[in-house]
């Protein structure tokens, strides 16, 4: 990894929550239903792994920063495999 390794995976996982973000909107319009939302977070999550993978990374945060953001990560696999295992409590 290069001396700014750290910067350039938490700019991708930025990037991975950002899109998870971005359906938000159509799923509170009801234009995405919740497996389409859990799909998206599910997918967001599994292509920035993918990501970083690919670049020689193992899946450790690199900075502060990247720990606390991997922890946001967690969260939207956590939701959106827990929904579509049918073991999550959201509405």
């Amino acid at each position: 990894m290069t001396a700014d390794s750290g910067s350039g995976q938490v700019a991708r996982m930025r990037s991975a929550i950002g899109e998870a973000v971005a359906a938000a909107p159509p799923f509170l319009r009801g234009e995405i239903d919740a497996d389409q939302m859990a799909h998206r977070m599910i997918g967001a999550v599994r292509a920035y792994a993918e990501r970083e993978q690919a670049l020689g990374g193992d899946g450790k945060p690199e900075t502060i920063e990247a720990e606390h953001l991997q922890h946001a990560l967690m969260e939207l696999m956590g939701c959106g495999s827990g929904y579509l295992e049918h073991r999550c409590d959201a509405a």
